[in-house]
C-alpha cells in the first residue's frame, strides 16, 4: 500500500517540478540555517564543558566596595590560592592563572606569543590534553609546554621536546627555557587562549612579587572542589580573608570573594573589572540565528502551504475519483501527506549538502565562532535532522492534508463547485511572509546606515591619520622616533608609555569625598597633537616643565562628569591615597575601547621619556596604508632581529565593522531568500484567487468593467494584505532591530524613517512585479472565453 502511495506521490512531484524545486530550496535554506543556529547554540552552551572537572570548578572572583555601590573583580589577591588549599576544607586543590604577551625569539626572527602562568597542578585541574611530552614539574622553571599551532610552526619536521625557546621579556631581558610538552590546540569555546604556559614561579620572578604579599594581585584563581554541593559551605568561608586583604592594601580594599561555577562562568566575565579571559558568545550572536532559522523555516513550511492549496485546486477531479472508487479520506490524506514527506526529506537531504558549505563559511565570519559539522559522526546532528523533518512535515503537510481530504466527492462534479480559494488562514501565511520580508530589508538598511555612523562618529581622537608603532625600551624608541622625523610624509610624531586601548592602566581617584577606580594613560606633551585629541579647557602639558611632569594631571569630559565639577581647573585629586595632582586641562572624552563600551572616566599623565614604549606618527589619511607598510620595512632595516608591532590605529575599530558588515549581510541574504519565496507564494495565491474568480471577472467584462476596474478587483485583496504586513514588519523591525544593535554597540544609530521607507519602497516594487504579470494577463483575455472555460 505505502509503495503505492509513493509511486503516486513521485509521479506527482514531476508533474509540478517547477513549485516543488522552488518549495524544496526554500525549504532547505531554512534547514540549512536551523543547524546553523544549532551549532552556535551548541558552541556557546559548551563553553569551557570539554573540561572533565568542570562540575567541580569555580573561578574565585572579588567584591570591592567603590563609593557604596559593590564591584565584582577578577583578580584575587596573589596569597589566596595557597591559603584556601591549606585551610579549607572541600577544596581539593587550587590553582592561578595570569598572563602576558611577550617576545619569543626563533633564530633570526622574533614573535609576539601568549604566555600563561600556571601553579604546577593545573593540568590536573582543566583537561588541556597533552600530545607529546610531559606536564610541568613543581620546582622547575626551566620547561615549558607550547601548543600544538606553535609546534607545527617553530619545529616543523622535527621533535619539539628538548628544544630550546627564548623569551625576550620586557622588564628583565631574554630567558630561555626548554620545551617539556606539547598540548592540544584549544577550541576557541575555552575562556582560556595562550601560546605557551610556564610555571607560576616565573611570573613571581618576572612581576618580583613575593608569594605572601596580599597586596599583590593575580588576574584569575580556580578551585577545585572535592564536592560541588559544597559550594556555599566554602564560599562562606572566604570572607575570613577579606580583612587580611584590606590592612596589606590601603587604595583596593576588598569586602569580600564569591565563586562562580565553571559552567556559568564564560557568561558574567562580562561584568568583571580586570578580566582578561575569553568571555562567551555575546546574547546576540545566539539568539539572532535562531530567530533567523526559525522565522525563515515557518516562512517556507507557510508558502508550502499555499503551494499546495494552489496546486490542490488542479486535483478535484482526482479526489473525486478517489473517494467514489472507494477511497475513504484518511486514505486521501496519507497520499498528500506522503507527497509532503517526500519534498521534506528531498530538502532536508540538499540542507545537509547545503550546511556543509555554510557552516565553515559562516563561522569564518566570525572570529570567536569555530563551528564544526560532520553529520555522520554527529549523533545530536542526525537527530535534529529526524527532528526537522517531522516538525517540517507537519507545519507544511497537515493543513493541505486534511483540508483536502475534507472534499464531498458529490459536490466536486457539481458544475456550481466552487474551486480552491484563498481563505483566511492563507492570507495569514501570506500576510507573516511579507511582514518577515519587511523586517529583513529594514534590518539590512539598518546596519548598513550604522557602519556610515560608526565611520563618521567623532571618537575623540583621528583614527584615520594615526600609525602606531610598539617598542620595547628607550634606546628603540629614540632611534625610530629620529628616523621618522626625517620622512616628509609623516606629518609628527610622539611618543608615549600607553596609547588609546593599550597598557592603559588603573589607579584608585580621590576628589573630595567621592573614590573612584579610574583608568590613566601616560603620554608626552606632543601625542595629543599626534593623535588629534581636543582640549576643551586649559592647556596642555609644558615639555621641560618639572611641575608638569609631576603634579599636573589633564582628565577627560567624562572623568569631570563622574566627579560632579563644575570648574574643573586648577581641581586636586589623589591618586592610589599618596600622589597630589591638579588638573590643568579638560579633554573631550576619548572612546578608548571603541563602540562596544561606554566612555569611561581618564586622566592623562605626562610620561617619562625613558619610559615610552610607543610611537605615535600622524600622516594624511589618503597615505596611511602606504606608510603602514613603509614604517614596517624601514623597521626592519633598522632592527633586523626584533619583531616589528605597529598598527593602524583604525584597526581597533575593524571588529565593530566586520560585525557590523556580516550582519548587514545575512540580513540581506534573509531579505532576498524571504523575497523569493514570498514571490512564489504570492504568485500561487493570486493565480488561485484569479481561477476561482475568473467567471465574475468574465462577466464584469461583458457588463462593461474596465481593465482597470478589473485590476482593481483583483489585487484589492493583496493591497490589503500588503498595507497589514507593512504596519507589522515596521513594528517588529523598530523593537527587533534596535535590540540587536543595543546588544552589540553602546554607540549606534536608530531604525529611522530612510531605512522604513526605502524597504517599504523596495517590498511594494516588488509585489507590482509579481502581481502586475498576472494582473494584466486577466485583465486582457476575452470574456467570452473565460465564461466558456468556467
Amino acid at each position: 500500500m505505502f509503495r503505492n502511495y509513493l509511486k503516486v506521490a513521485f509521479k506527482n512531484i514531476l508533474r509540478q517540478k517547477l513549485i516543488v524545486l522552488i518549495n524544496v530550496i526554500g525549504l532547505s535554506a531554512a534547514l540549512a540555517c536551523c543547524i546553523i543556529a544549532y551549532l552556535s547554540w551548541k558552541f556557546d552552551h559548551n563553553f569551557n564543558a570539554f573540561h572533565v572537572n568542570v562540575d567541580r570548578i569555580f573561578k574565585v572572583n572579588s567584591v570591592a566596595n567603590i563609593n557604596g555601590v559593590p564591584v565584582n573583580f577578577a583578580i584575587t589577591p596573589l596569597p589566596l590560592s595557597p591559603a584556601m588549599k591549606t585551610e579549607i576544607e572541600g577544596i581539593e586543590t587550587s590553582v592561578r592563572y595570569t598572563e602576558t604577551r611577550e617576545e619569543l625569539i626563533f633564530g633570526d626572527e622574533t614573535y609576539n606569543n601568549k604566555l600563561g602562568f600556571v601553579d604546577p597542578d593545573f593540568l590536573d585541574v582543566f583537561t588541556f590534553k597533552i600530545i607529546q611530552g610531559n606536564k610541568l614539574a613543581k620546582g622547575d622553571k626551566s620547561k615549558v609546554l607550547i601548543s600544538r599551532k606553535m609546534a607545527e610552526k617553530h619545529f616543523s619536521g622535527k621533535d619539539a621536546i628538548g628544544e630550546t625557546i627564548t623569551v625576550n621579556y620586557k622588564n628583565i631581558g631574554e630567558r630561555s627555557y626548554t620545551v617539556n610538552g606539547v598540548l592540544d590546540d584549544i577550541p576557541l569555546n575555552s575562556s582560556f587562549n595562550f601560546d605557551m604556559l610556564l610555571l607560576f614561579d616565573n611570573f613571581l620572578d618576572l612581576a618580583k612579587l613575593e608569594e605572601d604579599d596580599w597586596a599583590s594581585f593575580v588576574l584569575t584563581t580556580f578551585i577545585l572542589m572535592k564536592d560541588a554541593s559544597e559550594e556555599e559551605k566554602v564560599e562562606g568561608q572566604l570572607g575570613k580573608y577579606a580583612a587580611i586583604q584590606s590592612q596589606a592594601r590601603e587604595d583596593l580594599k576588598m569586602n569580600g570573594f564569591y565563586l562562580d561555577p565553571l559552567p556559568e562562568m564564560a557568561g558574567n566575565l562580562e561584568n568583571l573589572r580586570g578580566n582578561v579571559l575569553r568571555q562567551g558568545l555575546p546574547s546576540s550572536a545566539v539568539i539572532t540565528p535562531i530567530v533567523m532559522a526559525v522565522l525563515m523555516l515557518l516562512l517556507s513550511c507557510f508558502n508550502f502551504v499555499n503551494s499546495a492549496m494552489a496546486m490542490s485546486g488542479k486535483r478535484l477531479k482526482e479526489i473525486g475519483l478517489r473517494k467514489v472508487f472507494g477511497g475513504t479520506k484518511n486514505q486521501v490524506m496519507i497520499q498528500f501527506l506522503t507527497e509532503n514527506l517526500v519534498v521534506c526529506l528531498i530538502a532536508i537531504c540538499l540542507a545537509i549538502v547545503l550546511a556543509s558549505f555554510l557552516v565553515p563559511a559562516y563561522s569564518a565570519l566570525w572570529s570567536f565562532l569555530e563551528l564544526e559539522f560532520n553529520f555522520f559522526e554527529s549523533p545530536d546532528i542526525i537527530l535534529l535532522s529526524v527532528v526537522l523533518l517531522i516538525v517540517t512535515a507537519v507545519l507544511a503537510g497537515a493543513y493541505p492534508a486534511f483540508y483536502v481530504g475534507s472534499f464531498d466527492p458529490t459536490k466536486i462534479f457539481r458544475e456550481n463547485f466552487k474551486r480552491v480559494g484563498t481563505n483566511v488562514f492563507m492570507r495569514f501565511l501570506l500576510l507573516f511572509q511579507l511582514s518577515i520580508v519587511l523586517l529583513s530589508l529594514i534590518a539590512g538598511l539598518a546596519f548598513n546606515e550604522n557602519a556610515e555612523y560608526q565611520q563618521t562618529l567623532d571618537m575623540g581622537f583621528d583614527h584615520q591619520q594615526t600609525i602606531v608603532v610598539q617598542v620595547n625600551n628607550k634606546s628603540e624608541y629614540d632611534i625610530f622616533a629620529n628616523r621618522l622625523t626625517q620622512e616628509p610624509k609623516i606629518l609628527s610624531v610622539s611618543g608615549s608609555e600607553g596609547h588609546i586601548g593599550r597598557n592603559i592602566y588603573t589607579s584608585s581617584v580621590q576628589s573630595g569625598d567621592r573614590e573612584e577606580r579610574v583608568e590613566g594613560i601616560n603620554v608626552s606633551p606632543e601625542f595629543l597633537e599626534t593623535a588629534s585629541l581636543t582640549i576643551l579647557e586649559g592647556r596642555n602639558f609644558e615639555q621641560h616643565s618639572a611641575r608638569d611632569r609631576s603634579e599636573s594631571v589633564l582628565v577627560t569630559e567624562s572623568f569631570v562628569k563622574e566627579f560632579g565639577w563644575e570648574e574643573p581647573l586648577n581641581k586636586k585629586i589623589i591618586v592610589n591615597d599618596t600622589l597630589q595632582l591638579f588638573v590643568i586641562g579638560v579633554v573631550k572624552n576619548i572612546y578608548m575601547r571603541g563602540l562596544w563600551q561606554p566612555v569611561k572616566p581618564l586622566f592623562l599623565r605626562m610620561a617619562d621619556e625613558d619610559r615610552y614604549h610607543f610611537i605615535t606618527a600622524k600622516v594624511n589619511p589618503e597615505d596611511r596604508y602606504m606608510m603602514r607598510h613603509k614604517l614596517e620595512q624601514e623597521w626592519k632595516e633598522t632592527f633586523p632581529n626584533i619583531q616589528f608591532h605597529g598598527y593602524l590605529q583604525e584597526e581597533m575599530l575593524y571588529e565593530a565593522k566586520t560585525i557590523n558588515s556580516n550582519i548587514e549581510t545575512v540580513f540581506f541574504i534573509l531579505a532576498m531568500v524571504s523575497l523569493f519565496i514570498s514571490s512564489s507564494g504570492l504568485f500561487s495565491m493570486l493565480s488561485l484567487n484569479i481561477a476561482k474568480r475568473s467567471k465574475e471577472f468574465g462577466i464584469r467584462k461583458v457588463l462593461g468593467g474596465s481593465k482597470t476596474n478589473i485590476a482593481f478587483h483583483i489585487t484589492k485583496e493583496f493591497m490589503i494584505i500588503l498595507l497589514i504586513s507593512m504596519f507589522i514588519g515596521i513594528f517588529a523591525a523598530s523593537y527587533f532591530v534596535d535590540w540587536l544593535l543595543d546588544s552589540i554597540y553602546t554607540y549606534h544609530t536608530q531604525v529611522n524613517i530612510f531605512a522604513i521607507f526605502s524597504a517599504t519602497i523596495l517590498l511594494f516594487g516588488i509585489f507590482a512585479i509579481t502581481v502586475g504579470y498576472k494582473v494584466i494577463k486577466t485583465a486582457m483575455e476575452s470574456p467570452v472565453k473565460v465564461i466558456r472555460n468556467s
